[in-house]
């Protein structure tokens, strides 16, 4: 029990330590750096605009995918875990997401990245609404941020 109670604190002080900034914000950190405050581009993503010509964007969302829990580098998404998100935000039929999915794969193939995946789940009628609520759900503090002034 005491070896249990230690490697929890030691689990803890590690959690801690990373800072208490959500996905998206110890996202910027992680990809852009520490002192990035290009606005135009934090802009475009709490928009929901970012697009390819920004530098570093697709690592990004690959990063802020993989906080949320919705991507593994060397598992891929995992469509389980966002359509109970999305279903838990009002999503009326869950099977809205998987096919989103299955779409977008077929449309990008094998090297179909997060940022992909975002952008064809923002697309579709039926998923954009609430992708959009769940990704801010993730993440509140950042998407409050007024970086479009």
């Amino acid at each position: 029990m005491k070896h249990l109670l230690q490697l929890f604190g030691l689990i803890l002080m590690a959690h801690l330590s990373k800072g208490d900034y959500g996905g998206f914000q110890s996202c910027v950190y992680e990809v852009f750096g520490k002192s990035y405050n290009d606005n135009s581009v934090l802009c475009k993503i709490i928009q929901f605009n970012a697009d390819k010509s920004i530098p570093q964007i697709v690592e990004y969302y690959s990063c802020a995918f993989t906080r949320m829990e919705y991507y593994w580098d060397r598992k891929g998404m995992y469509v389980d875990t966002i359509k109970k998100d999305m279903v838990k935000a009002g999503l009326a039929n869950g099977d809205d997401v998987p096919r989103v999915i299955s779409e977008c794969e077929q449309k990008h193939g094998s090297d179909v990245k997060p940022y992909d995946y975002m952008n064809c789940l923002l697309s579709d009628e039926k998923t954009k609404d609430l992708f959009k609520k769940v990704m801010i759900s993730h993440d509140e503090e950042f998407f409050k941020q007024n970086f479009c002034n």
